[in-house]
């Protein structure tokens, strides 16, 4: 123990891990049972003979699971290397005395990077490290102040070793509530060299001093535990931003802002700030490419923000009149579908299901409003022992279900315990069971293979809304035909044949059809063609639809147009002026409502077309008619009396 502190002394270090010694080897179960609930980080350096080569072993072995691993190559302790930390030292310092050249060990090279001194560690000891000790019992007097949090993890020494690799608080190792931690997430291929850097000795940089917040019992605060986690995600901030990052470093980023629930929840840790560098981190992971088991392609490759915003375009006019929606993405990937429900409705309560962890938490730190579930979809109809759920706990619950479900052959795990067995496919079983979930009347909107749409001759609870076929290739990395599909749930029980969909509607196919010689040696056809292209006709479609709405509004507003109709009212006697004044003000009146109604009508049509996204010529003549006619009303409204 005394070694590890000199150490740090030495390089100008600080401590701000919790130090637990082991003086026995009873002392081992002791601290196995102590522990075996704690989910923080643990770094173990016991001695290099066989003693210490047995206890390690047995510890790990015990915590097989649990983000631990032994830090003795750190520093060269093994049979054949140092025997301890104190070896450790004493090398080091005749390095130094002798002022040589000579390369020191691997954690030489971090221990420069001095932050702070003047700071004393707090140490525990398991069993009986001094002579007032009883064997076997936990030392309440081996303390002293440290500022830090418990929340981090802890390291096993030997009677010399510790770490200091991370900020916790110190106290008596059986008078402590125990702290939560990162679980570290997934590490980066190059983790050997990683860990050279970040669990040596100057690996963790820790820039402030934190208070000392001990509960009476001489636990952490929560307060200081919070700051201990926020610390270690500001940490990995720094060291990768502005950086190309890996899959597995970005994991490594994300699972130091979240955590999961016991109900396979993700959560946000407490306090956390999500700033731009977190989302820039959290926007450089990338779909790897390679179908999952049982799973295809359109799974990992997740949906671009421009098909995403065409969705949103699509079924926005649904939900106008609603003051809140609840929504379902059954499988939410990094969450890009979310944005297709922002402004729908004042309140939406969007919930989503994911299988990847590293996805799931992306898609919390980038949407935190929204419940981000660690299961997957089947689990809402089937728990792991085959037993089906009530209908009323998932049916009929949502407004709105959206998404790029995974498509490919139906099989796995919760097929094999009875979840839809007839199903054959991944994308029937993602509609089927989404419209099973939607509210009637409710929207489901999706991008499919477009295999789905040519197979449903017999769609039952649901018709089409709308629907485009978008160019082959939509998707980078996969040329497979997609189709964007809206449905519209009802319980008729009436089935329909979609299957001739694009035949009676071909001007919605977004490309050129052409034919190519499949895998098979036989020909299909394929759609050609360009995805902004597609997108842009998307937008046509919907602007005449807007367009027709506007006319419809406005039919009875050119009131010159119409045919004048004379009231033929009775003229009143010359002189019977109190009869004429009545008239003349009526008729005041009602030229002043119509005037009123006209610009009221005119500020609506404007703001729909000035909504437009893309605005053709017809759209543009438009608006600049209407906003003549605006300027009339206000400079020459006698015209219009």
């Amino acid at each position: 123990m005394l070694s590890f502190l000199e150490l740090l002394q030495m390089n100008k270090k600080v401590n701000n891990r919790t130090l637990i010694t082991l003086n026995s080897v009873s002392n081992t179960k002791m601290f196995l049972n102590r522990y075996q609930n704690y989910d923080g980080k643990m770094f173990l350096c016991l001695s290099g003979d066989r003693t210490g080569n047995a206890i390690t072993m047995k510890i790990l072995t015990e915590f097989n699971g649990k983000n631990i691993k032994d830090v003795r190559p750190l520093y060269e302790i093994s049979e054949n290397g140092n025997q301890d930390l104190s070896e450790y030292l004493d090398n080091k310092r005749n390095l130094q005395d002798k002022n040589t050249n000579l390369i020191e060990p691997k954690i030489s090279e971090n221990e420069s990077n001095a932050i702070e001194t003047g700071r004393t560690s707090d140490s525990q000891q398991v069993g009986n490290g001094t002579p007032e000790h009883n064997s076997g019992e936990l030392s309440p007097k081996i303390q002293s102040n440290q500022n830090g949090s418990y929340g981090r993890g802890q390291e096993v020494g030997s009677n010399n070793a510790g770490n200091g690799l991370a900020v916790t608080e110190r106290s008596d190792l059986g008078n402590r509530d125990r702290g939560r931690g990162s679980n570290g997430g997934t590490q980066p291929q190059n983790a050997q060299e990683n860990e050279g850097r970040e669990h040596s000795l100057g690996g963790i940089v820790s820039g402030r001093r934190i208070s000392d917040r001990r509960r009476p019992n001489g636990g952490l605060s929560e307060v200081s535990e919070n700051i201990t986690q926020n610390d270690e995600l500001e940490t990995l901030i720094e060291k990768y931003k502005g950086q190309k990052l890996t899959n597995e470093q970005v994991a490594e980023v994300v699972s130091a802002a979240c955590f999961v629930s016991s109900d396979y929840k993700i959560n946000l840790k407490e306090n956390l700030h999500i700033t731009n560098d977190l989302k820039e981190i959290c926007s450089q992971f990338r779909s790897g490419g390679t179908a999952k088991e049982g799973r295809g392609i359109l799974d990992e490759y997740y949906t671009q923000d421009k098909i995403v915003d065409a969705v949103h375009n699509l079924i926005k006019d649904h939900f106008k009149t609603q003051k809140e929606i609840s929504v379902l993405e059954p499988s939410v990937g990094t969450g890009n579908f979310i944005y297709a429900t922002h402004a729908l409705s004042v309140n939406s309560k969007i919930t989503g299901f994911e299988i990847n962890e590293t996805t799931a938490k992306i898609a919390k730190i980038l949407h935190p409003e929204v419940e981000i579930n660690l299961r997957s979809f089947e689990t809402e109809f089937i728990d792991d022992r085959g037993n089906r759920k009530d209908s009323k706990d998932f049916s009929e619950k949502y407004d709105l279900v959206i998404g790029n479900p995974p498509y490919g052959e139906h099989r796995g795990f919760y097929k094999g315990l009875g979840e839809e067995p007839k199903i054959s496919k991944y994308e029937d079983y993602f509609v089927k069971r989404s419209l099973d979930s939607l509210k009637p009347n409710g929207v489901l909107a999706m991008v499919l293979p477009s295999s789905w749409l040519n197979r449903q001759k017999n769609l039952q609870n649901a018709s089409v809304l709308d629907g485009f076929r978008l160019p082959n290739g939509a998707f980078a990395g996969t040329h497979i035909g997609t189709d964007i599909i809206i449905l519209k749930k009802n319980n008729h029980n009436i089935s329909s044949d979609i299957s001739n969909y694009f035949d009676n509607n071909p001007a919605r196919i977004l490309g050129e059809t052409r034919e190519k010689t499949n895998r098979f040696g036989r020909l299909e056809n394929y759609i050609h063609g360009n995805l902004d292209e597609a997108l842009f006709k998307i937008d046509q479609f919907e602007n005449k639809k807007e367009t027709q709405r506007i006319g419809n509004l406005f039919k009875d507003l050119f009131l010159e147009e119409e045919p004048k109709v004379e009231n033929k009212v009775p003229v009143p006697k010359k002189g019977n002026t109190e009869i004429e004044d009545c008239t003349r003000i009526e008729n005041q009146n009602e030229n002043e409502v119509n005037v009123i109604e006209t610009q009221e009508k005119i500020e609506l049509v404007l703001s729909k077309l000035n909504n437009i996204k893309f605005k053709s010529p017809t759209i543009t003549n438009e608006i600049s008619k209407y906003e003549k006619l605006r300027e009339d009303l206000i400079t020459k409204p006698t015209s219009f009396s």
